[in-house]
């Protein structure tokens, strides 16, 4: 996600489905 700097995986993309799931994948893989 070029907004956050940060790029996900499509096997990670596939779970996330809510705002939610989306904040809790920013949240753990931030650098």
């Amino acid at each position: 996600c070029e907004k956050f700097g940060m790029t996900i995986s499509d096997e990670d993309a596939r779970t996330i489905r809510t705002v939610a799931d989306a904040v809790h994948y920013i949240d753990t893989h931030r650098s």
